[in-house]
């Protein structure tokens, strides 16, 4: 289950670190050569795994593998729980709601309006 929310975090920001760098080159071109290096980028990669791993460490911790009991005929599968009766889990779910869907969708959205916005002024100046 970490493995699966982890790499499903690291990909949702690497999309929008993408975008930003898309932002970047069209919005300003001249700036965004001197900006936007490799080095930066593994940089800001490096940053968004370990935010990842740091933000969703606490997800191996709060859950836990149940196994149905084995009834003739039904094939047992493996399910992972999570415990939310502490406020402290539910505010935990909240907030890895809000950083992991809701900024990301918002970042997201911006960026690529922006973008729009900029390509379709080009192309009536044009």
């Amino acid at each position: 289950m970490f493995l699966q929310c982890l790499l499903a975090a690291v990909g949702l920001h690497t999309l929008v670190a993408i975008s930003h760098e898309r932002l970047l080159l069209i919005v300003y071109p001249l700036w965004a050569r001197s900006v936007c290096t490799t080095a930066r980028a593994r940089r800001l990669l490096a940053v968004v795994w370990v935010c990842a791993v740091a933000c969703l460490l606490p997800i191996p911790l709060r859950y836990t593998v149940l196994q149905p009991s084995r009834a003739r005929g039904v094939r047992p599968v493996l399910q992972c729980v999570v415990f939310a009766w502490s406020t402290a889990d539910i505010v935990y779910l909240v907030v890895i709601c809000v950083f992991y869907f809701v900024l990301p969708l918002l970042a997201l959205s911006l960026a690529y309006a922006r973008i729009f916005t900029a390509l379709y002024r080009w192309v009536l100046y044009w």
